[in-house]
């Protein structure tokens, strides 16, 4: 009977180590996954500098309210820009806005617009082709400028 017990007792304390052993590798794997530089030279510069805007307090800077709790990040391959430009959506006064970045000359510049706006991809009847392009409402008039 003590046999049995101990060797119960060895089994679930095996097992327990086993499992925090696992979990504890898991989260090794996934910090080193983390600390890993991005792959593509222009995702490391928007990383980069987005760091730096978070902690910094650059968010004037960057055309971002300062109080901002959740946006949602894209990018967008453009035609005629060498590297995509990333596109931060987010909600102010319960308006959507859409924030455009973009690289030139090895820097991350920003077009942010002060009224409502998202970017959308929309068919140019003229052009004959697709194209994302930026929508402003502004005094209830919907303006469209191509991205590009």
């Amino acid at each position: 009977m003590k046999n049995h017990r101990k060797i119960i007792i060895i089994c679930i304390i095996c097992i327990i180590m086993a499992v925090g052993l696992g979990t504890g590798l898991y989260f090794l794997h996934q910090y080193k996954e983390l600390k890993k530089p991005i792959k593509e030279s222009w995702g490391q510069k928007y990383y980069i500098y987005l760091k730096d805007v978070n902690e910094n307090k650059k968010q004037e800077e960057a055309g971002l309210p300062e109080n901002l709790k959740e946006s949602e990040l894209s990018f967008y391959e453009v035609e005629n820009v060498s590297s995509p430009i990333m596109v931060i959506n987010y909600e102010k006064d319960n308006q959507d806005y859409s924030n455009v970045y973009y690289i030139s000359n090895d820097k991350v510049n920003v077009l942010a617009y002060n009224q409502p706006s998202t970017i959308e991809l929309l068919y140019n009847i003229e052009n004959k082709k697709y194209d994302y392009y930026s929508h402003v409402v502004d005094n209830k008039t919907n303006k469209y400028k191509t991205i590009a």
